[in-house]
């Protein structure tokens, strides 16, 4: 088993978590498929936040920022916003090519500043911001690609309210000429003169009296006069402006009294309002603030958030019983955060956090269930790995299959990441032998799937394993487990984690005969599938709901029937066999006549009977049916719980 866990070899280069972009990531981003390219995306966004150094390292550079430039022209919202997202993540990891690269795309990032979706517009004027602040000597060749884009900007009004977002600190002493210049040109500000002279007026006051002559002393009498026209009833601030309205967090501080009022010690009240609207892209604007805020989060805030932890988890919570998926996706980005950022804080109120996020086990989205992963990866680095696997121990118990499922992958996650030194081996076996004998598949697939990892990780003393598996079969009166179970420590392979996070497994999931022959299913060595196929023989109990309601109305039906059929059946039997033994051996001649009466009423009884018969097997499919009635009625009602 050289090279089957890298993960827990620890070298230098090599961090057990899926820290490095993965081989075929460009490939992955040329991908047709939505799913693919958005889960790539917010990957690569994770390890450009956590590597430093992985642009150095990354080959082809030149390709990588085609496939972003062409992303970014994307039809599909959610790419552009992640797309960006990501260029926002990994732009301080860029280093000297910085410029180059963003330039690249500027001509195309530029047209989302007035994207009709406001997510995308704010992710927008955060990346030029953060783009102009680490490069101001860029100011030129953006302001150069902005005045071509004007002349065929169809949403004006927009995109001066955007470029708002740009006056930041760090270009107060850049030169302004071309904006200047842009916005004194009638064509350009045609229908939003007003707008204009707002934006002039501010920068008036950013730059400073002495800037702004040197400025003016260059335009063309045409363009003082038209700068003279549109700012001579604008009235601002001069504190406003300089405060640059708020693309840095520093820069953007709230200047009325109800903003400046704080729920948790860190979050303005008027976003907690926005959130706490019914409307959807108000609950999504106000969440979009809320994780800005948590993403930039300093020591002293998080001094002030620790006594309001309680209520804060609280209010997300809340929150996570939206329907909305972007709502979701949102809220648990902000826990994933919370987690990241508070570290140790945490550990007083595990149990509540852990519930939080439990309102999501079970979720097929793919990117709900990252964002779940990577939030637990937090919880055991930063915390005891015991007290954050004890609170997940519960969930194992849980109703739901895909709930199971999920927590099993994440304790085998948590073992390929964490140091094993951290974990007690022993009472964690004890919490995995039994979902071995789980009545659904998938969940004994995981159990063996994890079964590999905490076996390597014994390095071979599989003596505990194999008494817990003993004293359980014993206990359960089954029979093969222990065969299974030396199958599978035999095969010698394990999962891995994929680039996304979660587990990929070493078995695949094919979970009729995993493509083999049924004579090779019947193999010692694959004794570990075969047990994951048919859970040694046992069928499972049809009275415990671990199916769907109408299938389990089936087979509770059929259950019914033949019972009753061998009720029936058993009167029958005795009846005749008495009759015969009644009947004698001779008989006078008469006798026959004597017994016609007799033998007419038994005719007339069985009539009878089987009319009752008939009339109760009517009655029961009656019965049958309305009972299906009310199971589908029921099945629909769960399911559209489930989707919600």
């Amino acid at each position: 088993m050289t090279s089957l866990f890298d993960a827990l070899s620890r070298t230098n280069d090599r961090l057990p978590s899926p820290n490095f972009l993965p081989e075929d990531f460009l490939e992955l981003l040329k991908s047709p498929d939505f799913d693919t390219k958005l889960t790539t995306l917010i990957r690569a966004a994770t390890v450009a936040k956590r590597e430093e150094d992985w642009f150095h390292k990354f080959q082809k550079k030149g390709e990588l920022f085609k496939c972003i430039d062409k992303i970014i022209t994307d039809d599909r919202w959610e790419l552009q916003h992640q797309c960006i997202k990501f260029l926002v993540e990994a732009m301080p990891t860029f280093g000297s090519a910085t410029e180059y690269c963003m330039c690249f795309v500027m001509p195309n990032l530029i047209p989302k500043l007035v994207s009709n979706k406001v997510t995308v517009r704010k992710i927008t004027h955060q990346a030029i911001a953060t783009f102009l602040r680490l490069k101001p000597e860029a100011l030129q060749s953006f302001l150069k690609m902005l005045t071509n884009f004007m002349p065929n900007c169809n949403s004006k009004l927009e995109l001066i309210t955007e470029l708002h977002h740009i006056l930041i600190p760090e270009l107060v002493k850049s030169n302004w000429q071309c904006l200047v210049e842009n916005f004194t040109t009638k064509s350009n500000i045609q229908g939003c003169e007003e707008q204009a002279g707002v934006l002039m007026k501010k920068l008036h006051y950013f730059i400073g009296n002495e800037s702004w002559q040197k400025i003016l002393i260059n335009l063309s009498p045409e363009k003082l006069e038209v700068l003279e026209r549109i700012t001579e009833n604008v009235q601002v601030e001069q504190t406003d402006a300089k405060a640059g309205n708020g693309v840095l967090r520093a820069s953007a501080k709230p200047q009325s009294g109800g903003e400046r009022r704080l729920r948790f010690g860190i979050v303005p009240s008027l976003v907690c309002a926005l959130i706490s609207e019914d409307d959807a892209n108000q609950r999504i604007a106000g969440l979009e603030k809320m994780k800005q805020v948590v993403d930039q989060i300093t020591g002293e805030e998080i001094a002030r958030l620790v006594p309001h932890l309680h209520s804060y988890l609280l209010m997300l919570s809340n929150v996570l019983e939206d329907l909305n998926f972007k709502v979701v996706v949102l809220a648990l980005d902000i826990v994933r955060a919370t987690a990241h950022h508070l570290k140790g804080h945490m550990e007083a109120h595990i149990q509540q956090f852990v519930n939080l996020v439990a309102k999501h086990f079970g979720n097929q989205k793919s990117v709900i269930k990252q964002i779940i992963m990577m939030t637990f990866m937090e919880l055991f680095q930063n915390i005891n790995p015991k007290t954050v696997g004890g609170c997940l121990r519960v969930f194992l118990e849980n109703k739901n299959s895909r709930v199971r499922e999920e927590v099993i992958n994440i304790y085998t996650a948590s073992l390929m990441t964490i140091s094993p030194s951290k974990f007690n081996l022993p009472p964690l076996v004890n919490i995995l032998v039994p979902m071995f004998h789980d009545a659904k598949k998938r969940v004994r697939l995981a159990a063996f799937e994890q079964l590999s990892v905490v076996a390597y990780l014994l390095n071979g003393k599989t003596e505990i394993i194999m008494k817990a598996v003993r004293d359980f079969e014993q206990d359960q009166k089954i029979r093969g487990l222990v065969e299974a179970v030396t199958a599978r420590i035999r095969r010698q392979v394990l999962p891995r984690i994929r680039y996304d996070g979660l587990i990929e497994y070493s078995t695949p999931p094919m979970m009729d005969s995993f493509d083999l022959a049924e004579s090779e299913m019947n193999l010692p060595s694959n004794a570990d599938l075969s047990w994951i196929v048919s859970n040694g023989g046992v069928e499972p109990d049809p009275f415990e709901r671990t199916m769907s309601p109408i299938s389990l109305a089936g087979n509770l039906a059929s259950i019914r029937r033949n019972r009753m059929l061998q009720e029936k059946e058993k009167p029958a039997i005795g009846v005749v066999s008495s009759l015969n033994a009644q009947q004698p051996a001779q008989q006078p001649v008469q006798q026959p006549v004597q017994q016609v009466v007799p033998q007419q009423q038994r005719v007339q009884n069985g009539i009878e009977k089987n009319k009752e018969v008939t009339e109760n097997h009517r009655s029961l499919e009656v019965n049958q049916k309305m009972m299906m009635t009310r199971m589908k009625s029921d099945d629909s009602f769960v399911r559209r719980q489930g989707s919600g």
